[in-house]
């Protein structure tokens, strides 16, 4: 049994090549998959309870407050920001939605990287990803690196009968008004100040199917998936946004 987090690999090939034969088991970690993130956990039973009906279109957010180290953002090292910084929102909109990727659209902007002094070939810091998924649903990922406001993860689930949320900016329940007109709340400053609870249940998952010899909740395939996702979004901006580029 391997723990593998994300991304997967760089190529579907690599992908294949870590993918355990039929009698074992791999487990790829994301905080996108139960039970290992509560407030995901909980938001996926209720969909699949019909509490909002069937969804229709979902959207994920990504955004970072630093920026991506060298090798992060080369694509040919990491694959670029859709797979070092959006590669969990590949699993939670795949996962929520409850299908497969059917068609990618991508689009890149580079806002900040002039002022950073940053000359990596093909670099963006912005990226909106529009999805159709095999259902029929829609979908879409925002990825921002750096923000510079805080660490920001958010997603919004639109069904056949309503809405649902996951997610805050805000890094703890405190909310302070002044005479000055000035609402103002702490900010979640990175991500492991958002999703703490989630490294510790993904651990204990991954050491009780050791023990227990149980199937750990998520594939190879699944890690696969996102990965197929961060290529056909590359190649979808390359393709029509090369002069971004020259």
């Amino acid at each position: 049994m391997s723990f593998l987090e994300k991304p997967m690999a760089l190529t579907l090939a690599e992908c294949d090549a870590l993918s355990p034969p039929p009698n074992a088991t791999a487990l790829s970690c994301s905080w996108a998959y139960a039970p290992l993130y509560p407030e995901f956990t909980a938001a996926f039973e209720r969909i699949q309870a019909g509490e909002i009906g069937r969804p229709m279109l979902i959207k994920s957010l990504t955004h970072g407050p630093g920026l991506p180290p060298p090798w992060a953002r080369d694509l040919t090292q990491s694959n670029g920001m859709l797979a070092e910084v959006n590669s969990h929102d590949w699993d939670t909109v795949r996962w929520l939605m409850g299908s497969n990727l059917e068609r990618v659209y991508t689009d890149v902007a580079n806002f900040k990287g002039g002022a950073h002094g940053i000359d990596t070939p093909h670099f963006y810091d912005n990226v909106l990803v529009n999805i159709r998924f095999e259902s029929g649903g829609l979908g879409s990922i925002s990825g921002i690196c750096p923000c510079e406001y805080g660490y920001d993860a958010r997603v919004e689930i639109v069904g056949e009968r309503g809405i649902m949320q996951i997610g805050e900016m805000q890094g703890q329940a405190v909310v302070v008004c002044t005479n000055r007109n000035r609402v103002s709340s702490p900010h979640l400053p990175h991500l492991a100040a958002a999703f703490c609870l989630g490294y510790i249940y993904e651990m204990e998952h991954f050491i009780k199917c050791i023990q227990t010899g149980s199937s750990p909740k998520v594939s190879g395939l699944d890690g696969r998936w996102a990965v197929a996702g961060v290529l056909a979004g590359t190649r979808s901006f390359f393709r029509r946004t090369t002069s971004l580029f020259k």
